[in-house]
């Protein structure tokens, strides 16, 4: 089950990769490989926290559906004005009212079958507003998984 919250907006400088959901699981799990093998969370400058964000945004049928490309960014929350290095974007995340659904303490792994959960509900049960979604890892482990809802 998921929980209805309000998130506020926040920006994040990050590693960015288009993809799609048939190549994600390929994809996806290299472009994490590479953000810890090239220690990209503690070369980005204004970093607010110790949290790891990952994004989906920018998705060819925004509004509507993934079912086209979007864009993947693996980051952390800056603070105002921190500038990009060179390789890696900043996504302003806007405010939005989101279902926010927690992945089991601890382990990472588990998010994709989280996802595979989320994709299940149908538009009555989640409606999704395809714009920019959002996974935040903890230091202590805590993992979840915010969908913005219309």
């Amino acid at each position: 089950m998921f929980q209805i919250q309000h998130h506020d907006a926040f920006t994040v400088i990050g590693l960015p990769l288009r993809t799609n959901n048939r190549e994600g699981f390929q994809t996806i799990p290299a472009h994490w490989q590479r953000f810890f093998a090239e220690q990209w969370a503690g070369r980005i400058p204004g970093r607010q926290g110790d949290d790891v964000v990952a994004l989906y945004t920018e998705f060819e049928h925004a509004g509507r559906d993934n079912l086209g490309d979007y864009r993947f960014v693996i980051g952390v929350p800056v603070q105002p004005g921190a500038v990009p290095p060179e390789g890696c974007i900043q996504v302003d995340v806007p405010a939005v009212r989101c279902a926010v659904f927690e992945v089991e303490r601890g382990h990472p792994e588990r998010v994709g079958e989280a996802w595979r959960s989320i994709w299940q509900h149908d538009a009555d049960t989640l409606p999704r507003r395809f714009t920019c979604d959002h996974e935040r890892y903890q230091p202590d482990g805590h993992i979840h998984i915010a969908v913005g809802l219309r």
